[in-house]
C-alpha cells in the first residue's frame, strides 16, 4: 500500500507544484540580527546560564589593578595562586586550561596548562566583566569545560543632542604597599557618521608591567 502511494505521488504533474516565481512571491524579509559570542543579544536574567556580570561601577569600586582581583569573593568563582604572580581563576573546581579567557569575545588565552593567567589583564579600560559558569565549550571551543570569562571594553559612542562631540576620562593611582602605578586614558570623538575611541591603560606594579591600548 505505501508503495502504491508514493508511486501515485511521482505520477502527479508537475504543474500542480509551486513554481519558483511563487515561492520568491512568498519570500520573508527578515530584520537585521547583531550577533554575539551566543549568536544573539539577551539580558543577563533571560539567559539560561549561571552568569556573573561585574559593571564598570562595581570594577571602580573594588579598586581592582587586574582580573584575578576583580573575580575574588564572586559566587561561584575563586582565585587562586600557583606562584608568585600568577592568578587563576577557578570556576567549580576547574582552572587553567578550563576556563577561558576573552577580550571583547576573541579568545585571550590558549587551551593549555599554563593558559589562563588572570594578573597580568589589566582592568583599566574595561567596560564590563562577564563570567559564564559551566561547561561552554560548544561556544567558546576547547578548553571551556569550567567555564569563560568575557572582559568588555568601551565601543565608539555618537554624541548625544546638546551633548558635545569630544568626551573623555582620565584616572592615575599610585599603590605604596607594591610599589605600584595605574593609569587610563580615554577618548571618545563623534561626528556625522563617523566615531572614534581611544584608549590607552598601564598598570605598573614593582618590577611587574602590563600595558593594554
Amino acid at each position: 500500500m505505501l508503495g502504491w502511494a508514493s508511486a501515485a505521488q511521482a505520477q502527479m504533474p508537475a504543474a500542480s507544484q509551486p513554481g519558483p516565481s511563487h515561492q520568491a512571491a512568498e519570500a520573508t524579509v527578515l530584520a537585521p540580527v547583531t550577533v554575539t559570542a551566543k549568536g544573539y543579544e539577551a539580558q543577563a536574567v533571560e539567559t539560561p546560564a549561571a552568569l556573573t556580570v561585574l559593571t564598570a561601577e562595581e570594577l571602580a569600586r573594588q579598586q581592582a589593578h587586574n582580573l584575578g582581583e576583580a573575580l575574588r569573593g564572586q559566587a561561584g568563582l575563586a582565585v587562586s595562586g600557583d606562584s608568585a604572580q600568577g592568578l587563576n581563576p577557578v570556576i567549580r573546581g576547574l582552572k587553567k586550561d578550563s576556563v577561558v579567557l576573552l577580550v571583547d569575545g576573541m579568545r585571550l588565552n590558549s587551551a593549555q596548562p599554563a593558559g589562563a593567567v588572570a594578573s597580568f589583564m589589566s582592568l583599566g579600560l574595561a567596560e564590563q566583566v562577564e563570567v559564564l559558569k559551566g561547561p561552554a565549550s560548544v561556544l567558546y571551543g576547547t578548553g571551556a569545560l569550567g567555564g569563560a570569562i568575557n572582559v568588555r571594553l568601551p565601543q565608539a559612542r555618537f554624541a548625544e543632542p546638546g551633548q558635545p562631540a569630544l568626551s573623555g576620562r582620565a584616572r592615575l593611582g599610585l599603590d605604596s604597599a607594591s610599589r605600584g602605578t595605574e593609569a587610563m586614558a580615554l577618548l571618545n570623538a563623534s561626528g556625522g557618521d563617523h566615531a572614534l575611541m581611544l584608549g590607552a591603560a598601564l598598570l605598573h606594579r614593582g618590577d611587574r608591567a602590563c600595558l593594554s591600548c
